[in-house]
């Protein structure tokens, strides 16, 4: 070391130790502050979610639009369920909207058993008489 320089003892208080810390002063006028709710509710989000789910095995096709509608309430007013809010929206598509797909699928797999009807015939021919 220089002569210039010198490390602080132990014994030797600093002078950061010395001053203590600044408090912010209250104001004596103010307003209680309301408590702040620690849990934001997700009613909508929730709603939609059990809509959709409900919606597909009982076929109630009012329950798929509601909670559509839900989902999309949910997405603008709640950001902090949003997954929730986007499976109750896809899911109220899906059962407002399966009975067409059911519908297609089971037309696409009777189709061919009507077509070789028609060309073969269920006459005596088919039966062997």
């Amino acid at each position: 070391m220089t002569d210039t320089t010198s490390t602080p003892a132990v014994d030797e208080p600093t002078a950061a130790a010395e001053q203590p810390p600044a408090a912010t002063p209250e104001n004596p006028y103010a307003a209680p502050r309301a408590a702040s709710p620690t849990t934001a509710t997700n009613a909508f989000s929730i709603a939609s979610l059990v809509l959709g789910i409900a919606a597909i095995p009982t076929g109630w096709w009012i329950a798929s639009v509601v909670a559509i509608v839900f989902g999309f309430i949910a997405r603008s007013r709640e950001p902090q369920a949003r997954t929730m809010s986007t499976w109750g929206i896809v899911l109220g598509f899906v059962g407002a909207f399966g009975w067409l797909v059911l519908a297609i699928l089971g037309l696409a797999l009777a189709a061919p058993f009507a077509l070789w009807g028609a060309a073969i015939g269920w006459g005596p021919d088919f039966l062997g008489f």
